[in-house]
């Protein structure tokens, strides 16, 4: 068996057998959970393995390309209008959509035209980040169908496995903000479309008394656009496809707002 595989099959027995006694639920951490409250000596030493023989950055890609199956809970209203904790089987489907090489070649190739004359203050800069990332993320799909009662239960029982992992290496390796970030590292995902009407709405506030009335203006229309778009996200009845649609729409409009901070040699053709 190749080392991924059992780096893989050692870490979903080790989700397994956890969430059995610590399900994953909304709003969940690892909380007063550690190795010696938590743990039976089996689970330690798988581990101690995976430290032995994986790395943070390893462990997450494998989680995505193989995720775990995790036990979780989440509180509904009963009848009687009392909250009452379901458990349930959690196992995603996960598929990765790479970014287009359109998109990767202007956030790389793009912004490094910028210069410190056309980006006076941190307001542009951190819009054309956000921007930059966005372009760069792919597209994670799980086939889930309700956040709050079946991605985050998984999520937080990815997180609290990793936390515990992250306890017991010596070395202190972020386990868990690795996964974290590269799961949130997504055009899908709801904090990463926010960053992107926040930074926004930032450039256009009275803080930011540098840019010129054109360009504010331009980025209003950009603003509302985008908040359109990122409605599509909000519709519980909206497939795949159209989400696909207007998370790549979303990506257009950030080559557009890069675009006003660019050379005019190497501003966007859209």
């Amino acid at each position: 068996m190749l080392r991924t595989e059992a780096v893989s099959r050692t870490f979903n027995m080790l989700v397994n057998s956890f969430t059995q006694k610590h399900p994953g639920k909304m709003g969940s951490e690892t909380g007063d959970l550690t190795p010696e409250n938590a743990l039976e000596e089996e689970q330690k030493e798988q581990i101690k393995w995976l430290i032995g023989n994986t790395n943070p950055r390893e462990l997450a890609k494998l989680i995505l390309k193989q995720p775990p199956t995790v036990i979780g809970t989440f509180k509904n209203y009963s009848a009687a209008q009392e909250y009452v904790e379901k458990k349930q089987v959690l196992k995603p489907t996960i598929k990765i959509t790479e970014p287009g090489e359109e998109d990767v070649d202007f956030a790389e190739n793009t912004i490094s035209s910028i210069t410190v004359d056309t980006i006076p203050q941190s307001f542009e800069e951190s819009l054309i980040v956000v921007c930059k990332k966005f372009l760069k993320a792919p597209i994670i799909s799980d086939g889930f169908t309700n956040h709050h009662e079946q991605r985050t239960p998984w999520q937080k029982g990815i997180i609290q496995v990793l936390g515990m992992v992250k306890q017991i290496d010596k070395s202190k390796h972020d386990w868990d903000l690795e996964f974290s970030r590269m799961w949130n590292n997504n055009r899908f995902n709801g904090t990463a479309r926010n960053k992107i009407i926040d930074a926004l709405n930032a450039n256009i506030s009275p803080k930011n008394p540098n840019l010129s009335a054109t360009t504010i203006e331009r980025l209003k229309i950009y603003l509302k656009e985008v908040e359109e778009i990122n409605n599509t996200f909000e519709n519980k009845t909206t497939d795949e496809v159209s989400m696909t649609e207007a998370a790549n729409s979303i990506a257009k409009k950030c080559q557009q707002i890069i675009a006003l901070f660019t050379k005019p040699s190497k501003q966007s053709s859209y």
